[in-house]
């Protein structure tokens, strides 16, 4: 099975899964972000044959199946409560929410509406955490309580990236 996905969003992120699409023969089929010059560049770049002004515009088009929300985590619930009522898998970067009450939230609404809802976190398909499941299925780590982890990433400096400009 094929989807048609529609990205939102045209940073970093955005590149790295509209790359992937286009390498596996299956380019996105819509993209829309804020900035028009960012949108027709992105678009030409991966061969996305359709542009949206607006993400509602997006959301209209009923060719697309799936979303890839790769925008600020406070924009996510929002687009994937409207994404649901336009009846589009999800597939939203991490965080997927900012808190347990919003994912509860568009998680019943995604399983009411038999819709996929996933949260893009790489490390849980990484090798190490495949291992770490087995052992914890097997019980050869004796009887988990509490997992704790951290995830973080190295970002050069640049003043202009959001991560690093407070204004």
């Amino acid at each position: 099975m094929s989807l048609n996905w529609g990205i939102i969003g045209t940073g970093t992120i955005a590149n790295e899964m509209a790359a992937s699409l286009l390498a596996h023969q299956q380019p996105a089929m819509a993209v829309t972000a804020r900035d028009q010059a960012k949108l027709t560049a992105f678009a030409e770049q991966y061969q996305i044959p359709k542009t949206y002004e607006t993400v509602a515009d997006l959301f209209a088009d009923e060719t697309i199946d799936a979303v890839y929300i790769a925008t600020p985590h406070n924009t996510h619930f929002d687009f994937i409560k409207q994404a649901l009522a336009h009846h589009k898998h999800v597939l939203a970067e991490k965080a997927i929410t900012v808190s347990n009450e919003e994912y509860t939230i568009v998680r019943k609404l995604a399983q009411d509406a038999g819709l996929v809802l996933l949260e893009a976190m790489t490390p849980v398909h990484m090798p190490l955490f495949k291992r770490l499941r087995e052992l914890i299925n097997q019980g050869s780590l004796g009887q988990i309580k509490v997992i704790n982890t951290t995830f973080g990433s190295h970002k050069p400096y640049d003043p202009k990236n959001r991560f690093l400009n407070l204004i």
